[in-house]
Parts: C-alpha cells; structure tokens; sequence
C-alpha cells in the first residue's frame, strides 16, 4: 500500500479536475494505477469543503481519509462504469464512511475516558487504603512491650505491608527483614487462592464500572426523542446491576488472613492468637484508638 505524508499532501500543487476527469485519464492509459489513486485521494482533499464534514477542518478531513484510505482503494478498483458517474459514487462513499469514523472516533474517547476515570478512581481508592492502614500499623503498635502481638497484626494485614514498612519494623520486634518477610510469603501462599478470586471480582467490577461510564457518556449526546436511547439506558442499569452484585461479593471475602493461617505461620495454637488479638483491641480501646477493621477470628 502507498505510503501517504501529510506533509507533502497538504502541499504539492495538483490541478483541481474532476474525479471522473482523472479516471478517464486512466482509462486511456495517461495514468498509472498508483497515480490515479493517489490524484483522487488529493484531490477529495483539495475540495473537502463541497463535503461538509468536520467543520471544514482539512486536519480532521485527512485523518477521516487515512482512516479511510484501504477501503477508497477497493472502492476505486472495484468501480462499475453503469448508472451514477464516478464523482458521485465516489463522494456518496466519502460521505457514508465520514460517519462511521465519527461513530467509531466518539466511542473511542468514551472508551478512554471511562478507563481514565475507573482508573483514577482505582488509584485514589488504592492509596487511600494504603495510608489508612499503615497509619495503624505504625501508630497504633509503635510502642513494641509485646513482640508477638505486633507480628500477628502484621501478618493478619499482610495485604498492605510493603517491603518498606518491613524494613521499618523488623528491628522493632527483634527480627531481621528476611525472618518476617518469609512469613508474610507463607501467608501469601496461603491466602493466595482467595486472593486470586478478589483480584478476579475486581476486574471485572473494573469492566462493568467502564461499561457504565461508556453508556452514561453516550446518554449525554443521544437525542431524547432517538430509541436507541431507550436501549442504551436498558444496558446501562444492567451493568449497574452486576456492578452491585460484584460489589456485594466482594464485599463478603475477608482481605485479612484468618487467624488459622496466622497461627499455622508461627507454629502456635489458634486459641494464643485468638487471645493476642483480643488483648490488643482492649488495649486500642483503652487508649482510644478504633480497629473495628482488625477481624478477631
């Protein structure tokens, strides 16, 4: 396929003929096939403005034509000399395929901004997440009089201790990076099936939140008056509906590790840990602090 630069397009001087004037030029052997071709694709580009699209803005008539460049080839070859001249078939196709491209043009930026602001979303949610409980691990339990309950918090928040927060804490409690990042690695393992499927849920809470923000954005240009309206808004509140359940599934699976798998780590009864945890949240209560998010079981 011909290679087109917009550079040299938008200024190499071609004569203003007519499209069936250049096809019978080829016709009779004056033109090459690749002239031809590209002598038309100048040439819609040259009288863009009979064709009122965009806004006369050539920029975006080009990109209409590159996009639309394979298919005007087939278009031109494929070209029956019976009924309308060339110039208007060549034309009505300009015109039908412009749409097409707008259509496909305006889901293309629905599409993105859905991902950016499902993912902005996403990211805000995250951090927040993060700093919210790093901030209770190393608030609340900084004063280590008790080394074993600090490490059963640490590995029942697993999910949000980073190689940094070890770093940080280890020394505290009398163990080196390598010790305790061993065990949260045993935890992992250990909660890594469960851990799959709320990555699983989240993704797909991540598509059906897309699909949401795609059709609620295709609402705000739909005429009232258009059924296809009606149909868009049909498949909006569906996908809010199996956002809603996802939702509420994901809600259900703890991200904490249970106390089974923390005892199962330190190679101690369940009952101790049981009995770490509760001590703990008397001790939070006491000095004010609230760890309703710290299950204890």
């Amino acid at each position: 396929m011909q290679k087109i630069s917009r550079k040299v397009l938008l200024k190499a001087p071609v004569p203003h003929s007519h499209l069936s004037n250049l096809r019978d030029q080829y016709t009779s052997g004056c033109l090459t096939h690749k002239d031809f071709e590209g002598r038309v694709f100048q040439t819609l580009l040259d009288d863009f403005k009979q064709f009122n699209l965009f806004n006369h803005d050539q920029e975006a008539f080009f990109d209409c034509l590159v996009w639309l460049y394979p298919r005007l080839i087939i278009a031109i070859d494929t070209y029956k000399d019976i009924g309308s001249s060339f110039d208007a078939y060549i034309c009505s196709f300009v015109r039908l395929a412009a749409k097409e491209y707008r259509v496909c043009e305006f889901n293309h930026h629905i599409t993105e901004y859905a991902y950016w602001e499902a993912r902005a979303k996403e990211a805000g949610e995250s951090d927040t997440t993060l700093v919210e409980a790093t901030f209770e691990v190393m608030e609340v339990f900084k004063p280590v009089n008790n080394p074993r309950q600090v490490i059963i918090l640490i590995l029942k928040s697993y999910c949000v201790i980073t190689e940094e927060s070890v770093r940080r804490m280890s020394p505290a409690i009398g163990m080196s990076m390598k010790q305790l990042t061993n065990m949260l690695d045993k935890i992992r393992e250990l909660r890594s099936k469960k851990d799959d499927r709320i990555h699983k849920l989240q993704e797909r809470m991540y598509y059906y939140f897309y699909c949401y923000v795609t059709y609620r954005k295709k609402l705000e240009v739909i005429p009232e008056d258009f059924a296809r309206r009606e149909t868009c808004h049909e498949c909006m509140n569906k996908v809010l509906e199996h956002h809603a359940r996802l939702k509420q599934q994901l809600g259900s699976i703890s991200r904490q590790a249970s106390n089974q798998q923390v005892a199962e780590v330190l190679g101690i009864p369940q009952g101790t840990v049981d009995s770490a945890l509760s001590a703990i949240k008397r001790k939070a209560g006491r000095e004010g602090y609230k760890l309703g998010s710290v299950h204890t079981r």
